[in-house]
């Protein structure tokens, strides 16, 4: 059985909610800036970002499961988050495009 289903519920169980929260606490992005989330999961942080600065910041997420991104996906539908499948040891960007 997969436990992408149980995923949300254990970063909430686990207290990683806090974590962002306090990450949230700790920004203070311009427009304009970027802001790359590496394993970004479900991308529940990045839709927390986005609820926060909406379309003034550009938004990226990766991560290297596929699924995880589908949700991830189905979360940012309508926002300028974009998301791709890649390790943190293999950045699919431009050296300082972001």
């Amino acid at each position: 059985m997969s436990w992408l289903p149980k995923y949300n519920l254990s970063i909430y169980l686990s207290g990683l909610f806090l974590m962002y929260r306090k990450s949230l606490s700790l920004i203070s992005p311009s427009p304009g800036d970027k802001l790359l989330d590496v394993g970004c999961g479900t991308g529940t942080l990045l839709k927390k970002l986005h609820a926060k600065y909406g379309n003034v910041i550009d938004l990226y997420g990766i991560d290297p499961d596929p699924k995880m991104l589908s949700v991830a996906r189905q979360k940012s539908k309508g926002t300028n988050i974009a998301l791709k499948i890649a390790y943190a040891s293999d950045l699919p960007f431009v050296s300082n495009s972001l």
